[in-house]
């Protein structure tokens, strides 16, 4: 008799896991996850315990060789042991089901939020300038993009400062962390992804860059394509003898910004509050009742990567920003470390 095997025997389902951690990060993750079997278990038992003789058939994978992967993933608290020898996956992930659920419910009422937020800063830009920075010349639309991302970060540290939830508790660090997985992938096009982001970036000593990759932008407009440019010319924009092509704001300076977009920053967090509970309610739906405890903590650490790209593309969608026909950088700025 022919034995029938799962669809994930022939084509793995696609699996990327994450943690957010505290202090030295531990390899041991990385290298079970090397391997497909390991994610395609907890795939396979996310909404639906199985047996590892289910999991055997699913997987194409013989019991004996599922043992020792189960055994170690119960190790790491990613998949809990239930009565009649079933297994459950024990971490949250972000599905493809999820991720448009969310942007579609998000869309709704986050485009004129955004909107909202930057006509107001655009309003604070003859205070900023005042402040007299590096770059505080640049053309308004540009330096309102360059700021973005401070406001956004500042924005989620006021809201996250709010939340109470910790990191999960786990043998793997001394420290608390958040783990999850994920099973999509924005396309390289896609106008809400994100490659890059840093609110810390290192470039030469005693200074710093703060920058995000909005999706929405085309290559000729990220930071990053500039970042050499930028690294090379700051001994030049320093002393004046060339022009900035990004901001340069010194400690006291970038403190000075801080106090005059504030309006714009509460908003921000606001912001964050509502997507926050947007996230809640739709993951909710999408996740297993296993998982219903740890979905609060996960969101409130994970929010802040998955909404960047998305606030940059809202910020356009809104009117409020526009996508510049010049090459120039847009979307971050350096400072001086304390």
């Amino acid at each position: 008799m022919e034995r029938e095997f799962g669809t994930k025997s022939y084509q793995p389902a696609k699996f990327d896991f994450f943690i957010i951690f505290e202090g030295t990060a531990n390899m041991e993750y990385q290298r079970l996850f090397a391997r497909k079997l390991p994610g395609n278990v907890l795939v396979s038992t996310y909404h639906t315990p199985m047996t590892i003789s289910q999991l055997a058939i699913e997987l194409g994978v013989a019991s004996v060789y599922l043992e020792d992967e189960i055994a170690l993933l119960e190790q790491y608290g990613l998949l809990t042991a239930l009565p009649g020898g079933r297994y459950q996956a024990r971490l949250v992930i972000f599905t493809e089901e999820y991720m448009e659920e969310f942007f579609r419910m998000a869309e709704k009422s986050a485009v004129p939020k955004v909107g909202n937020i930057l006509k107001n800063g655009m309003k604070k830009l003859p205070d900023l300038r005042k402040v007299q920075f590096i770059g505080a010349g640049l053309e308004d639309n540009l330096l309102l993009w360059d700021l973005l991302f401070e406001m956004i970060c500042k924005g989620w540290e006021l809201f996250h400062s709010r939340l109470e939830e910790g990191f999960r508790k786990s043998g793997i660090y001394q420290n608390g962390d958040i783990c999850y997985g994920r099973t999509y992938e924005l396309g390289k096009d896609h106008p809400y992804r994100t490659d890059s982001f840093a609110g810390y970036c290192g470039i030469c000593p005693g200074y710093a860059a703060s920058y995000a990759n909005y999706g929405i932008l085309p290559v000729q407009n990220r930071y990053t394509s500039y970042g050499e440019t930028i690294a090379d010319s700051l001994d030049n924009v320093l002393g004046g003898n060339a022009a900035a092509l990004v901001p340069v704001i010194s400690k006291e300076q970038r403190e000075a910004i801080a106090a005059v977009l504030g309006e714009e920053i509460v908003s921000f967090a606001s912001l964050f509050e509502s997507l926050y509970d947007c996230a809640l309610s739709v993951m909710r739906v999408h996740a297993p009742g296993s998982v219903e405890q740890i979905i609060g903590p996960v969101l409130a650490k994970v929010l802040l990567f998955h909404t960047v790209g998305m606030i940059g593309a809202f910020a356009v969608r809104s009117g409020a920003l526009t996508i510049p026909e010049a090459d120039c950088p847009l979307g971050g700025f350096l400072y001086q470390e304390a």
